[in-house]
């Protein structure tokens, strides 16, 4: 992977600084800080700064390695402690004072992001602080044909191209929600705020259901609408990211339709957007309506998986995955690989396990299974044992 994303976060100042103010303000001598999703430790490190008693910090990714570099260049790595994995199946303290989680995507809350922060709202103390605690939702209509191209690619309305007609892959992509960009003049009215929300209380798909209607003063063609949000980093401290805002990790989402919708001056344009739920009440496939007087528009992103009804029921979150054997070991051998234990010594914990003969068998295994996925270069030889 690729370190260079976390440097550009790293440069959008304005971002943070907020970020920074608000962890001074909510940390107290002697808390406990958790982050989740921590990258290069930017909001750890400020919270042991602010005179954090523990701050731990969970990464799924590798680049915990870089940042576990940059905690012992600074001489923080006493003071921050990096726990490499997938929150919440990874050991984090039981009560924290503090919990920090900006890992949002565009659309804000999906079934991955309520059942995080369902576990890590479970660990606040009595009088927790959370970073950030409030957002607000917005939608705009879009008018342009540079992204609405993505649907039309083919060329406008047809879809036949090589002797062949494209027409059943259509459907797919204006039913999905797409990452493009957007200019800020390509939104054809002032956006509205359909909701306010208080990060502490989780919201549910039934929270995440918005209206917004428009009256268009001169004529307009359509293209999708956009979706965003703005985070309260601190008191009065927003960030947005909405097409031409400032700069941040969450991106926003746009919203397509089958065809561009046209509106006269003085008719109304209505959006309905919401989420279906999964069995436990979270946020799952985004569904979006569009309508004028005349014409309207309706898209489900359960439409846009090119899977059958029976695959994507397998993937679900009530499926119970089983690992193969080598799968079971590999995973394993991934959870002792946290930047403390030697080879030899994941290898000799692999040993115990039914199925791997030998010590050379079991570091043979560590190897292959490592290979790729640490900071530094495996070797073979004796490196490898130290």
């Amino acid at each position: 992977m690729s370190i260079d994303p976390y440097r550009v976060m790293l440069s959008q100042r304005r971002r943070i600084e907020a970020f920074r103010a608000r962890v001074r303000e909510a940390v107290r001598p002697g808390d406990c800080v958790l982050e989740i999703g921590a990258g290069l430790g930017t909001y750890a490190f400020f919270a042991a700064a602010a005179g954090a008693g523990r701050v731990v910090a969970v990464e799924s990714g590798p680049v915990i390695q870089v940042a576990r570099e940059i905690a012992r260049h600074n001489g923080l790595a006493d003071r921050v402690e990096f726990v490499h994995g997938w929150f919440p199946g990874v050991e984090v303290p039981d009560a924290v004072d503090v919990l920090i989680f900006e890992n949002y995507p565009p659309r804000l809350f999906d079934e991955w992001t309520s059942h995080v922060l369902r576990k890590a709202h479970a660990l606040l103390a009595p009088g927790g602080r959370l970073i950030p605690e409030r957002a607000r939702v917005y939608l705009a209509p879009v008018e342009s044909p540079h992204t609405w191209a993505h649907v039309g690619a083919l060329g406008g309305d047809a879809d036949t191209a090589y002797g062949l007609d494209w027409t059943p892959s259509r459907a797919y992509v204006y039913n999905a929600p797409l990452d493009v960009t957007i200019a800020p003049d390509e939104l054809r009215h002032e956006p509205a705020c359909v909701a306010e929300l208080d990060l502490r209380h989780l919201p549910t798909a039934a929270d995440l259901s918005f209206h917004a209607e428009w009256t268009f003063e001169a004529p307009a063609t359509i293209h999708g609408l956009v979706y965003w949000f703005d985070l309260e980093v601190g008191t009065g401290i927003w960030l947005t990211n909405r097409p031409g805002g400032d700069p941040g990790a969450w991106g926003y989402v746009y919203l397509p339709v089958a065809a561009p919708i046209r509106i006269g001056a003085g008719e109304t344009l209505t959006a309905e957007v919401s989420s279906e739920p999964s069995p436990a009440g979270a946020p799952r496939w985004l569904r979006w309506e569009v309508a004028t007087p005349t014409e309207r528009f309706r898209g489900h992103e359960f439409r846009s998986v090119p899977a059958s009804r029976a695959e994507i029921l397998e993937g679900a979150s009530a499926w119970v995955p089983a690992l193969s054997r080598r799968g079971w070991l590999e995973g394993q051998i991934l959870a002792l690989a946290d930047g403390r234990r030697s080879v030899e010594e994941i290898a000799r914990a692999v040993l115990a396990s039914d199925g791997v003969p030998t010590l050379e068998a079991a570091q043979e295994l560590v190897l292959t299974t490592l290979e790729g996925r640490t900071a530094g270069k495996l070797q073979r030889g004796d490196e490898a044992h130290g």
